[in-house]
């Protein structure tokens, strides 16, 4: 790769959100064709925070309902930049994966039925090896819908913080920029997003005592 090669890809995307606002032909369907990747590797991060769900659901399928709620959400919101274009996404993909954890893990989910049954089925025959009795729940390997809860509560204290906090957040946690990248998209000086990206983490901490999903902002 060129070392100009990402400050390219990131002029063309600023042209194309530019021809999208000027309403040019084709600019939209344009505009998700050149982020596609870039949103589906967004995809995988924030998939990654829902351990049960990764086994329901694939990559691609979230990745593609994701991109349906954009392309509806850009017939309500023009994007006023890049950045705001990049942001969107990431809320698409966010709201989908909140919406899925509640669908699989609410009380009629599938997952739901699937645990339920794994408590009330009966004890192996070498149940007295196995240390396990007909009364205890199968083990899941911790990643119940507490943990889902969890991560629920955590994007939606993300979703709560100042606008200043929230865009560094975004930029950083969600799409993965480093400080100075972060600060370039924003076009202020690194010292005002290290105080952002510090100040968002005390935030978060408050608002999340404990617990993985509140650790998950200080990696």
């Amino acid at each position: 790769m060129k070392p100009n090669s990402k400050a390219n890809e990131e002029e063309d995307l600023s042209r194309l959100v530019q021809a999208f606002r000027e309403g040019k032909p084709f600019a939209q369907d344009k505009l998700i064709e050149h982020t596609k990747e870039r949103f589906r590797r967004l995809t995988r991060r924030m998939l990654a925070g829902y351990p049960d769900l990764r086994g329901l659901e694939e990559t691609d399928d979230v990745f593609q309902a994701a991109m349906f709620r954009l392309v509806r959400a850009l017939k309500k919101v023009m994007p006023e930049s890049k950045n705001h274009f990049l942001r969107l996404g990431a809320v698409q993909i966010r709201r989908e994966l909140v919406d899925l954890a509640r669908h699989h893990f609410g009380p009629e989910g599938a997952a739901a039925r699937r645990r339920a049954s794994k408590q009330t089925s009966p004890p192996p025959s070498d149940s007295s090896s196995s240390g396990v009795t007909g009364n205890q729940p199968a083990d899941d390997s911790g990643n119940g819908p507490t943990t889902l809860a969890e991560w629920t509560e955590f994007h939606n204290a993300v979703a709560a913080l100042p606008e200043e906090l929230l865009a560094v957040v975004d930029l950083i946690w969600y799409h993965g920029l480093s400080q100075p990248e972060a600060a370039g998209e924003l076009k202020v000086k690194l010292h005002r997003v290290k105080r952002s990206w510090r100040a968002a983490k005390r935030t978060l901490a408050e608002r999340l005592p404990g617990g993985p999903a509140a650790e998950q902002i200080h990696e």
